[in-house]
């Protein structure tokens, strides 16, 4: 809750896109989703609680800035939908490819 209102106002800046806002949140979210299974201190659970309520603060507010400017009107509708199944899709398949790639390594 903390990060949202940090990306809003960085979203409210005229050269700074909220899409791009988006893609580092989901770039950085994704990472930690995938070495989530390498963790093995706690240290290790806190950076990634941290990295990951950081990167999930900045994705839900700077979606939300995305598809308002980018769809009209019914379209808006359709954009959030379309970011929820794609979110939900990732969020399944995260952890599995996260087991996978452990299991690769050998770690």
């Amino acid at each position: 809750m903390l990060i949202r209102p940090v990306i809003g106002r960085l979203c409210d800046v005229r050269w700074i896109h909220a899409c791009y806002l988006f893609q580092i949140a989901a770039t950085v979210d994704g990472i930690a989703a995938l070495l989530l299974p390498l963790a093995r201190k706690n240290i290790h659970f806190v950076f990634y609680f941290i990295f990951y309520g950081s990167a999930d603060g900045a994705m839900g507010c700077a979606m939300c800035i995305a598809v308002m400017f980018c769809f009209k009107g019914i379209q808006r509708v359709q954009g959030f939908g379309l970011y929820q199944s794609i979110t939900n899709v990732a969020a399944a398949f995260g952890p599995a490819l996260g087991g996978k790639l452990i299991s690769c390594v050998n770690f």
